[in-house]
């Protein structure tokens, strides 16, 4: 589970790096965003089904990628500064 966790977690602040870099997210949005996409990508996999091992990991977030992806587009466009 802890290295599902932190894969996901390089996963998502690699997929908010470009957004970060130009200047378009606070350090509390970015932290934020992190958090809550962790969290709800967690809270949609039953118990049973974590991956475990470092190539069930790695399968896992390269198919799911796409959906991660656009979960964390919708925090960035509600987080996003004004």
């Amino acid at each position: 589970m802890r290295h599902f966790h932190a894969a996901l977690v390089d996963l998502i602040k690699e997929l908010l790096k470009p957004t970060w870099r130009e200047g378009h997210l606070s350090k509390d949005a970015h932290n934020t965003i992190v958090k809550k996409a962790v969290d709800k990508v967690l809270g949609s996999i039953q118990p049973l089904q974590v991956p475990i091992t470092f190539e069930s990991v790695k399968q896992y977030l390269s198919s799911a990628q796409p959906k991660i992806a656009r979960l964390v587009e919708g925090y960035i466009n509600k987080y996003r500064k004004s």
